[in-house]
């Protein structure tokens, strides 16, 4: 399991390094990653597809490259110098690479992000734009992470 302190730093740097920085993304991020693999114990799903800290499933993972990444050179230049390979398997040893991929699944949304103190909206954009409603999500559960971190973060 990653230190949550430790963590933010790690996500507020690569983030701002890609340039695709906000408060709220960062909160996000880290909700995503304590949702989907409690904070970090689980690298690959139990009994799916899904890979990494932020349990990205390769089909998501190769339609970023092809319908997101694709029409925005930039990010597809600088994910290029972090990872040699743009393949799910990054999304395991590469916390960069993982970090990104999931800030990149987000930027594909239409809808703003929630305010960074909103614990009930990320919750709730996580399940609709990333868990989806087949997903396993507990949307109070959720809420309940996000207000935590929100609380020890002190956003």
């Amino acid at each position: 399991m990653l230190n949550l302190g430790q963590f933010d730093k790690v996500v507020t740097d690569i983030l701002t390094k890609a340039k695709v920085y906000s408060d709220s993304a960062k909160v996000l991020l880290i909700g995503t990653c304590d949702i989907e693999s409690n904070l970090g114990t689980y690298l690959y799903q139990i009994n799916g597809p899904a890979l990494g800290i932020y349990q990205l499933e390769p089909a998501t993972h190769d339609d970023i490259i092809l319908n997101y990444l694709k029409y925005n050179p930039i990010y597809m230049d600088y994910i290029k110098t972090i990872a040699v390979n743009q393949n799910p398997n990054q999304l395991i040893t590469n916390l960069t690479y993982s970090t990104l991929m999931c800030r990149f699944h987000y930027m594909r949304v239409r809808q703003a992000l929630p305010a960074v103190n909103d614990a009930a909206g990320m919750a709730a954009y996580h399940k609709k734009y990333y868990n989806t409603t087949q997903g396993k999500t507990n949307i109070n559960q959720s809420i309940m992470i996000f207000k935590n971190i929100i609380t020890q973060l002190g956003v």
